[in-house]
């Protein structure tokens, strides 16, 4: 996950305070070395808990000219550990300072994203095996999935808090928005049941509109063309105690099997998105990504249909 170093008031996202609050709520294991363990691999192996770091970053005068990109959250499948990143500034301009405060505050959704990099990366990793198209679409699958994976998150705030998500992101607010109308029409309640299909469709779309924006800004695609060449360095990658080894044995998007990278946890219980959206919302997202694979590799596969999904 990135964010933009942007001299406005338009915020993106990083990290911010409160992160004990989520660890704690997704978790069974933490200690002073940060490590957890959510341990929902159900094989009798035992694999690497979720380790996690912090650093700081100081954005300095210069960094906002150049509108420098820098990571908010990394998984780094390697180690199976994830690293958060803190925003100070040494700048006396207050709209610096406010976009570092501003951008402490997102951390409950940045390690959410991460996470469900971590969990899902027995899918997205060890993928030789598949087609390069199909390699290309789960690079992008696993960055479209995050982001919705945020979206859960906010909307468990609003049932825990009764207020929204003081979010910094655009994406953030119109899923709010929309499936807040939702719920006052057809006079639901919180939590919200993402496993309603006109909700699960929201979700994913303002997920996949997301990525789109970043890939316009070059993000993603690089990491799509990686795995469609099979250059993935994390090839060999180990699985941790927070990926579900159950999941991973049903996964064969080959088949149009996509369901179990879109199985998220909330607050309502288990939610399957991609299971839950409608056809149509589906198709839009596979089009997407096969206009993208097109465009990064000039190679037209035609494969990207319904009927292959499910």
């Amino acid at each position: 996950m990135k964010f933009n170093i942007v001299y406005s008031l338009v915020f993106t996202f990083s990290l911010g305070l409160g992160a004990g609050l989520f660890i704690n709520k997704s978790s069974t294991k933490t200690n002073n070395n940060k490590t957890t363990n959510t341990k929902t691999n159900t094989s009798a192996i035992q694999y690497p808990d979720i380790t996690f770091k912090t650093d700081t970053v100081l954005i300095t005068d210069e960094m906002i000219k150049t509108k420098k990109t820098i990571a908010a959250g990394l998984f780094i499948p390697s180690s199976n550990s994830i690293k958060l990143f803190y925003l100070k500034t040494n700048s006396k301009k207050g709209i610096i300072q406010e976009y570092c405060n501003k951008n402490n505050t997102q951390m409950r959704l940045v390690l959410r994203h991460e996470l469900e990099h971590a969990r899902k990366a027995n899918m997205t990793k060890n993928t030789r095996f598949f087609p390069p198209e199909i390699r290309a679409a789960i690079a992008a699958q696993n960055e479209i999935m995050a982001p919705a994976s945020e979206i859960i998150e906010a909307m468990d705030y609003k049932y825990e808090t009764s207020i929204s998500f003081p979010t910094t992101k655009n994406f953030i607010y119109k899923a709010d928005l929309q499936i807040s109308q939702i719920i006052k029409k057809r006079n639901l309640k919180y939590p919200v049941n993402f496993n309603i299909p006109e909700i699960a469709d929201i979700t994913i779309n303002c997920a996949l509109e997301r990525f789109l924006s970043e890939t316009k800004r070059g993000l993603y695609k690089p990491t799509m063309l990686r795995a469609y060449n099979n250059e993935d360095k994390d090839k060999q990658f180990t699985p941790n105690s927070s990926c579900n080894a159950y999941h991973a044995i049903l996964f064969n998007p080959t088949i149009g099997m996509w369901d179990p990278l879109w199985a998220f946890d909330s607050d309502y219980g288990k939610v399957n998105l991609w299971r839950a959206a409608s056809t149509a919302q589906k198709q839009k997202v596979l089009n997407a990504i096969d206009s993208l694979t097109k465009e990064i590799t000039g190679q037209n596969h035609n494969i990207y249909t319904y009927k292959k999904t499910r």
